[in-house]
Parts: structure tokens; sequence; C-alpha cells
């Protein structure tokens, strides 16, 4: 039984929606990885944990102060299958918009390409990263790809993550403003 959340709520599992849509749900593909740090690892991590169902390691992907909250947000709708189950759901549905992508659907990523970001007096694009104690900041470019029995579609995805105290944390991952997303109907295949 899921247990309905509050609007503050709704709000957090929307991010993590949004978050999940980005990357993942059965098969992690690094092909042409080329990195030197652990940022795009954290994001390999998180696919995998996506695809796996696995809540505690989804969790140890986000900073440790927002790992205590997301826990309390999916203990509160019924907890981590509920929370997998309503982010499947929504995801590909066809509600919000998003491609109606049939069954088996896997997400995979590649193309990973990580760039150190530079820190200018503890901020990084106007956050201040000092008060979280982050020491790095990375992007990490790469393409994500879902694949249904009826669509196939790949988008261009930037991560940023951070490292707090030598390990690297998930901050966001966003579509790329620069890049179309390219979709492929594989139903007769």
């Amino acid at each position: 039984m899921v247990k309905q959340l509050s609007p503050k709520g709704k709000k957090w599992i929307a991010v993590i929606v949004l978050l999940a849509l980005a990357v993942g749900v059965t098969s992690v593909a690094t092909l042409g990885v080329n990195h030197t740090n652990g940022a795009a690892r954290v994001v390999e991590r998180f696919v995998a944990s996506f695809n796996d169902k696995d809540f505690d390691a989804f969790c140890n992907c986000f900073m440790p102060a927002d790992q205590q909250t997301l826990k309390k947000a999916v203990d509160a709708m019924g907890g981590s299958d509920a929370f997998f189950e309503q982010n499947y759901a929504t995801m590909f549905s066809g509600e919000n918009g998003f491609t109606e992508f049939g069954e088996n659907i896997t997400l995979s990523v590649g193309n990973m390409k990580t760039e150190n970001q530079k820190l200018t007096d503890g901020h990084y694009n106007g956050i201040d990263m000092a008060s979280m104690n982050v020491s790095s900041v990375a992007t990490v470019n790469c393409v994500i790809t879902t694949k249904g029995s009826l669509k196939e579609v790949s988008e261009n995805i930037i991560g940023i993550c951070v490292k707090i105290d030598g390990k690297w944390y998930l901050y966001t991952l966003t579509a790329s403003k620069s890049a179309d997303a390219t979709a492929t109907d594989i139903s007769s295949k």
C-alpha cells in the first residue's frame, strides 16, 4: 500500500523522478569511458543502484545531508518498493509527456567524459560549496539511452558531482541544453 505524501514530499519525489529518468534501469554500458577520477563512477553507481532497485546503494550516491531526507520521504511513501514502483510508473507510463517505451525498459550510460571544475572562494556557479564541505566539483557529460520494446531514446546528460571527505556524490543530473534527444521506433526490430 502506497501512502499519500505531503506536498513537500511530492516535490522531493518529483526531483528524484527527474534524476532517475536521466539515469537508470538494467544495463550500464561504459564504452569509451575516459575519466581520471571517481565522479563518473558515482554516475555509474547511481545507474546500477536504480537498475537493481537497491535503495541503500541509490541513497549512497547522494550527499550525506540529502540521504536522511530521502530516506524519510521514502519511508513516508511506504518504503523502497513503493518508491521504485512509483518512479517506474511515473517515468514510463506516458504521464508528464514521457514517450511510451513498452516493456522490458532498460537504461544505459555511455560516452562519459569527466571535467574537473574550479571552485572560486568555495563557490561553484554561485553555489556555496564550502558550506557543504565540498573539496572538488566535476562535471560528467554522458549519453543516457532508454530502451524498451517499442522505443529507444538517447539524450545528452550533464551530471554535477561533488567530493566530500574523499568520496564523490551526485549533486544533480540534467539534460544538456545544447542537445536534443533522438528517438527510434524499435517495435519492428
